[in-house]
């Protein structure tokens, strides 16, 4: 009887060890297959240093630990990693062997004693911002094979104050040559973008001229403009005295006008009938021409510009938001009769300010019209407007709302500075 009861016990063992197997044999089908054996991972190069400082990943130049000031490339190396010879103070030429495909990011950035640079035509590729900050570069040959100009590439590079692009390029990036010494610039006719600030901060840039056969851009009087010449892109920073916009110009881009310092007057056309968004963003010049053809200033039309006086016209009935905002060298304003409303805003940060008269058409104020205007101390109402149409939120800086509220139209006056706290007095 023992006997047997061992015999059942090792019985069912066996079979509950079984069942798993057997679980697993049924369940195999749907099981997915096993991962594959990740390759192992690519062995690194040896750096390697040689003589005068040139530390070397198979043939790519990755650091430049040498002393001298006037450097010449081995013959070996067929790329320059990136930032090999950044914030490096003391070369102040280098000279890079035919053979040379690329010159990687930043690798010459922050090297300010550097004045000149040779590149071979073997070299397709600069990284970005290869020569960024190299403010005493001024003379550098690009390569015949490039085609794209990289963001910031010589951004910074102020003594830099001409360059040739080479045929083949097809792009310029953002903040390409931003803040350079340029005098002047030629865009080759194969060059089909232009993105934002490439030329911002050139403030000796006087003209920007397109080669004939462009598809995308086109120039005239030194000024950047879409093929069709309905849309201005660029004003050169440098351009100066006074500026009338062609009569076929439709639009114009964003900072098109930004640090145009040295221009004195920009003259409107009187085929406009309104001023677009973001129009003078940031422009330099002190006044404008608004023609009697204008019937909209768009949102944030002049914000930030540089502009000392403007009057606009009888014929605008609207003004968009933030249109002159942050105008701290605005002293001078006239709104024409016809506006009605002065949006959220509008005159927001101009310090400038010191006087404004609200049109007797003017039937809503929105909120933070006026806030920031530091040096605002007198303002004169013509109108009525309703408690519901004047915002109780930071109009104008102070009790000036509740005074007016309270007293009706007229001329109102607080001392300087003006802020959150100012008291105003009816005259």
């Amino acid at each position: 009887m023992k006997k047997n009861i061992v015999c059942i016990a090792a019985l069912a063992a066996l079979m509950a060890a079984a069942l798993p197997l057997a679980a697993q044999g049924r369940d195999r089908g749907t099981q997915p297959a096993p991962a594959p054996t990740p390759p192992p991972a690519p062995v690194p190069a040896p750096t390697t240093t040689a003589a005068g400082g040139f530390t070397m990943s198979g043939t790519t130049l990755v650091k430049y630990t040498g002393t001298s000031a006037r450097v010449t490339i081995p013959n070996n190396v067929k790329s320059i990693g990136e930032r090999a010879f950044q914030s490096n103070y003391t070369i102040t030429s280098v000279t890079i062997p035919n053979g040379v495909t690329a010159i990687g990011e930043a690798a010459f950035e922050s090297c300010i004693s550097l004045t000149a640079v040779t590149i071979p035509n073997s070299v397709t590729a600069i990284g970005w911002n290869a020569f960024n900050g190299c403010e005493k570069l001024a003379s550098v040959t690009l390569p015949n094979g490039i085609t794209t100009i990289e963001l910031g590439v010589f951004a910074q590079c102020t003594s830099l104050a001409g360059i040739t692009i080479p045929a083949a390029v097809t792009a310029i990036e953002d903040s390409a040559f931003r803040a350079t010494g340029l005098t002047g610039i030629t865009i080759p006719a194969n060059v089909k973008s232009i993105e934002q600030n490439a030329f911002n901060g050139c403030l000796s840039l006087a003209a920007i001229n397109v080669a004939p056969g462009n598809a995308v851009y086109s120039s005239a009087d030194g000024v950047l403009f879409d093929r069709n010449k309905t849309t201005i892109i660029k004003v050169p920073e440098g351009k100066t005295g006074e500026y009338a916009i062609p009569r076929g110009v439709t639009a114009i881009g964003k900072e098109a006008f930004a640090n145009t310092f040295k221009l004195t007057h920009v003259i409107i056309p009187d085929t406009w009938t309104a001023v677009g968004y973001m129009a003078f963003y940031n422009a330099g010049f002190p006044a404008v021409t608004i023609p009697s053809s204008v019937t909209t200033l768009d949102v944030s039309a002049f914000v930030g510009a540089y502009l000392t006086a403007v009057t606009i016209p009888d014929s605008v009935t609207a003004i968009g938001e933030q249109a002159f905002r942050n105008c701290s060298f605005l002293v001078s304003v006239t709104i024409g009769s016809g506006v009605t409303a002065i949006e959220a805003r509008t005159f927001y940060g101009c310090r400038g300010l010191p006087a404004i008269t609200i049109p007797a058409n003017v039937t809503r104020i929105g909120e933070s019209a006026f806030e920031d205007c530091t040096n605002l101390t007198s303002v004169t109402f013509q109108g009525t407007i309703a408690a519901a149409a004047f915002s109780s939120h930071n109009a104008f800086p102070g009790d000036l709302r509740a005074k007016y509220l309270a007293g009706g139209p007229g001329t109102y006056t607080t001392n300087a500075p003006v802020h959150i706290r100012s008291v105003w007095r009816k005259q």
